[in-house]
């Protein structure tokens, strides 16, 4: 899996008016879990991103669950 990008996700859920803590309720999950998955530590699971991409109203997740194969891919 492709590098996330923390702080796009973070910015966006913030913005969107819910806290990591709301996104681990929603993938129930505790606190921790998010953080690993964030690092990279433990992937993303496809159900979790598009949950979270509709809680916040995100349509496009490349820029943020592969931000290191799009960076790698442009020219």
């Amino acid at each position: 899996m492709g590098k996330i990008d923390k702080n796009l996700f973070v910015y966006l859920t913030k913005k969107a008016g819910y806290t990591l803590q709301d996104v681990a309720d929603l993938w129930g999950v505790a606190l921790g879990a998010v953080y690993k998955r964030l690092s990279g530590e433990v992937e993303v699971r496809r159900s979790e991103m598009e949950s979270w991409m509709r809680l916040v109203g995100v349509t496009d997740a490349g820029p943020i669950f592969f931000s290191g194969l799009v960076t790698n891919t442009l020219h």
